[in-house]
């Protein structure tokens, strides 16, 4: 069985799943940014006529939430995200037409935009909705939980969260999976993570935060769970110390492992050559929601959070994506990454 909190890949086979989690603690994604509003906001600007406008960078592309002539049919209507999945206009966070954020005010075609290359209209759509955006989030700790909690973590009722979830199953976003009589739900995959921590990064950076910090978000800005990795403060330090002592080479989004942080992980305890084996990727970059720099994540980052863990030098809250320390943990770890 693998320790809670590390996702298995489906390309890699299934294992046991735990019985259902413990009840989701009070307040889990009450001082998290939240991941929506962005994509809120735009569909706003664009449906009142005010498109946000494109970088120099950019010039020529579409700007996010276009709307596209010709799209939805069977009366679902069309939104600044595009076609919406489905109608009604309830607005506790069911599936209905406010999954759409606008749904049903049309949009026309704007010299052809949006018509090649991937369509991120739906996925938007989907991750915009509160309920939804905190169902992702509530699965960005790695662990899978069963509808009922999600429910929970929504704050919708277990019948809205069915149909969340149905749409977002359907879309590629999540995996369901059953073990015996119960069933549970968890991110389809590592890509799915990073882009909600990205938005997770550019909600805080815009001070899209559902309440001000307090106590408790100190905690999880030092140390947590980012899907199956170390994020947070400890998790920069870690990172900018392996890329100084030249253990990683980084040239933005590209990172790759030195012999000599090949040796470094070795002395860790950390096996590379299954890692190296694997179809994921060895290094990752990951930019951290709370620190807006980046962090290690891929193979590599997952293997090393599990040695951590194994040696007892980090252990998981309960409830939540926490992640605290051992005294002998902050030392080593200290003494390792300063």
């Amino acid at each position: 069985m693998p320790p809670a909190g590390i996702f298995i890949d489906p390309k890699k086979g299934d294992s046991a799943l735990p019985e259902p989690a413990a009840r989701l603690g009070p307040g889990l994604l009450g001082r998290q940014p939240d991941i929506g509003e962005p994509l809120r906001r735009q569909g706003a600007q664009v449906a009142a006529g005010h498109p946000a406008a494109v970088p120099e960078s950019q010039e020529g592309e579409t700007p996010p939430g276009t709307a596209i002539a010709g799209e939805g049919t069977g009366g679902h209507g069309s939104g600044p995200f595009g076609p919406c999945s489905a109608t009604g206009g309830a607005r506790d966070g069911s599936a209905g037409t406010e999954a759409c954020g606008l749904a049903g005010r049309g949009g026309a075609a704007q010299d052809g935009a949006m018509q090649q290359g991937p369509d991120i209209t739906r996925i938007a759509a989907l991750i915009g909705e509160p309920a939804r955006a905190n169902m992702l989030s509530a699965l960005l700790g790695g662990q899978a939980l069963t509808a009922r909690e999600l429910a929970e973590a929504a704050g919708v009722t277990p019948a809205t969260a069915s149909g969340h979830l149905g749409q977002l199953a359907e879309a590629g976003l999540l995996w369901p999976r059953k073990q015996g009589r119960h069933r549970y739900f968890a991110l389809a995959g590592e890509d799915v993570a990073q882009a909600l921590e990205t938005l997770a990064g550019l909600a805080a950076s815009r001070g899209h935060l559902r309440t001000r910090p307090g106590p408790n978000d100190a905690a999880l800005r030092e140390a947590r769970i980012c899907y199956d990795h170390l994020a947070g403060a400890a998790a920069v330090r870690m990172f900018e110390s392996m890329a100084g002592r030249g253990f990683l080479t980084v040239a933005r989004e590209e990172i790759d492992l030195t012999e000599a942080g090949a040796d470094f992980i070795a002395d860790l305890g950390v096996a590379l050559g299954p890692l190296r084996a694997a179809r994921r990727p060895l290094c990752r970059v990951c930019l951290d929601w709370s620190e807006r720099r980046s962090h290690l994540s891929g193979a590599l980052g997952a293997a090393m959070l599990e040695r951590f863990r194994a040696q007892g030098w980090i252990r998981r809250r309960e409830a939540g994506r926490h992640l605290v320390f051992t005294p002998p943990g902050a030392r080593g770890f200290r003494e390792l990454f300063g």
